[in-house]
């Protein structure tokens, strides 16, 4: 899920996605860094009809993300031939408005010692909902 398709947002998402595959690409003996893999990448970003658009913003909708390797570059990381393509779907992440109730209504406590209990609950929620 990506913030907004302005390019920016799509690329830091990428940026975090990749990151950590590269993290795991060390265990099985592949040592490529971020910007190695961002010298060699081709990003483009494709509508829902498969067109690039060449410069995304929030009113752009971008359906995919397209991933090559630049032509010439399929063998600048040692050890590594790149080849093909990657396809990754975009979808923004929709924040729901969140309804914040400042009354708790009735809350009764079972005894006398769960009161100051009940009382911390309330004081934590409310603090959360600032």
């Amino acid at each position: 899920m990506i913030k907004s398709y302005k390019k920016e947002d799509i690329l830091t998402t990428f940026d975090g996605f990749v990151k950590p595959l590269l993290d795991m690409a060390v265990m099985i003996g592949f040592v490529i860094s971020l910007e190695q893999m961002k010298d060699v990448a081709n990003i483009e970003f494709l509508d829902s009809n498969g067109n690039v658009v060449a410069e995304p913003t929030e009113n752009t909708t971008i359906a995919n993300m397209r991933v090559t390797a630049k032509p010439g570059k399929e063998d600048d990381i040692d050890g590594v031939h790149c080849k093909g393509e990657g396809i990754i779907k975009l979808k923004v992440k929709k924040y729901s408005s969140v309804l914040k109730v400042r009354d708790l209504g009735e809350l009764t406590p079972v005894s006398n010692s769960e009161s100051d209990k009940i009382d911390a609950i309330k004081k934590a929620l409310l603090l959360k909902m600032e």
